[in-house]
C-alpha cells in the first residue's frame, strides 16, 4: 500500500463536531477523561432487513460495528488517538440474519482516558456524543452542541452544579451529515486532481482506524 495514495471516507471527519473538537484550546477544558458515543436506529425492525446484506455475516462480518460505529470511532481516533479495544460485545438481538445488529466497544485513549461506543439497528433512534474533560465537557445531540465549564461551579450552599454554558451551536443533523460528506469529496478532489499525496496524518489516522476494528 502506497502511503498517502489511498483516501478513506469516514462520515464525520469533516463534520461540525469535528471542527468544534479540534478547536477547544480557548475553552481551557483540560485533559480528556472519558467519551461516550451512541448511534442507534431501528433498521432491523424494517421488513427488508431480512434480505438486506447488512444482516449477513458473509458480507458484513462485524455488523453494526463496521457499518455504523466505525465512523464515530474514526472521529475520536482522528482527533484524540485511541488504542486497541479492550472490550468488544457484538450481539444479534433481532434474531434476523447471522450478523450483529448491536455492539458495545470500549477503548483506552492514548492519555489513559476511556472511550465507550454503542451502536444498534435494534433500538429507537438515538444519537449522542459526550466528551468529559477535567474542567468541562462537550455534548452533542441531533439539535445542538454545547460546551460547558469550568468544573468548579458551586451554588450558594457550596454544592456542585451543572457547569456554565460557555458556547452553544445549533445543529441540523441531516444538513451537517450531508455537508460532511460533501467536504470529504471536495477534500479528495483537491488532492487527486493535482496528483498529490494526502497529508501523512490524514492517511495514517485512516489506517489506524481500520486496524482498530479489523486487525487483532
Amino acid at each position: 500500500m502506497k502511503s498517502g495514495r489511498i483516501f478513506f471516507n469516514f462520515n464525520f471527519r469533516f463534520s461540525f463536531l469535528s471542527r468544534v473538537l479540534s478547536n477547544l484550546k480557548n475553552f481551557k477544558l483540560g485533559e480528556l477523561l472519558s467519551i461516550n458515543s451512541y448511534m442507534a436506529h431501528g433498521l432491523a425492525f424494517k421488513r427488508e432487513y431480512k434480505t438486506n446484506w447488512r444482516s449477513k455475516r458473509s458480507e458484513n462480518k462485524l455488523g453494526v460495528l463496521e457499518m455504523l460505529l466505525i465512523h464515530n470511532i474514526d472521529l475520536v481516533n482522528y482527533i484524540f488517538k485511541i488504542k486497541k479495544p479492550y472490550s468488544i460485545n457484538l450481539k444479534n438481538f433481532s434474531k434476523i440474519g447471522d450478523s450483529f445488529d448491536t455492539c458495545n466497544v470500549n477503548y483506552s485513549l492514548n492519555n489513559g482516558g476511556t472511550a465507550n461506543f454503542f451502536g444498534s439497528y435494534s433500538s429507537p433512534y438515538y444519537k449522542k456524543n459526550l466528551f468529559i474533560f477535567k474542567n468541562g465537557y462537550v455534548e452533542q445531540n441531533e439539535k445542538k452542541i454545547e460546551i460547558r465549564g469550568p468544573a468548579m461551579n458551586l451554588d450558594k450552599k457550596g454544592l456542585f452544579i451543572k457547569p456554565k454554558l460557555l458556547k452553544s451551536y445549533r445543529l441540523n443533523e441531516k444538513k451537517d451529515y450531508e455537508l460532511s460528506l460533501k467536504n470529504s469529496v471536495d477534500y479528495f478532489l483537491k488532492y487527486s486532481l493535482i496528483n498529490k499525496k494526502f497529508p501523512k496524518q490524514m492517511f495514517k489516522s485512516s489506517i489506524d482506524t481500520n486496524y482498530l476494528l479489523f486487525v487483532k
